[in-house]
């Protein structure tokens, strides 16, 4: 890398740009998400637990940064979550700021290996409406992963 070369990958961003992705980490490729939950619907004051699929479809090993995601559990707000008619909710769960990610803070995922959590999700979401409900992992610069499918649920 020549002198101006690192003058402008480092000091070049743009404002919006979220400068925590200097560290060199290289964003994982194909590399999917999906969250499921074994129920459709639900009745207030139920558990309601997902399951999240992370598969790593490249043909070779990968890895990710497991900062905000669901790998760490209920850390920042990492899914939308979005009831029918008061649209979204406001997360509730604990937030953590931390500094920049260190070894330790990845996972390493083979090719065509799929690694699965489950998560409650109404330990950070107030599920207290009747009404249908749409869920979705959103992905972050800090760990470079895709948004998920978007799961959807009733609580009746």
């Amino acid at each position: 890398m020549t002198l101006l070369s690192a003058f402008l990958f480092f000091f070049i961003v743009p404002s919006e740009t979220n400068t925590t992705m200097f560290f060199f980490q290289k964003t994982p490729k194909n590399i999917s998400i999906n969250i499921q939950s074994n129920k459709s619907s639900y009745q207030i004051g139920d558990t309601i637990k997902i399951k999240v699929e992370l598969t790593n479809q490249a043909k070779c090993k990968q890895k990710f940064c497991t900062y905000m995601t669901p790998f760490e559990g209920f850390k920042a707000n990492i899914f939308s979550c979005i009831h029918q008619d008061d649209g979204t909710l406001d997360y509730q769960g604990k937030m953590v700021k931390r500094s920049k990610p260190s070894k330790k803070d990845f996972t390493k995922i083979n090719a065509s290996q799929t690694l699965t959590t489950n998560i409650i999700l109404n330990e950070a979401y107030p599920i207290t409406k009747l009404g249908q409900y749409s869920l979705q992992f959103k992905g972050h610069s800090i760990n470079g992963l895709p948004d998920s499918n978007i799961l959807q649920f009733i609580v009746e």
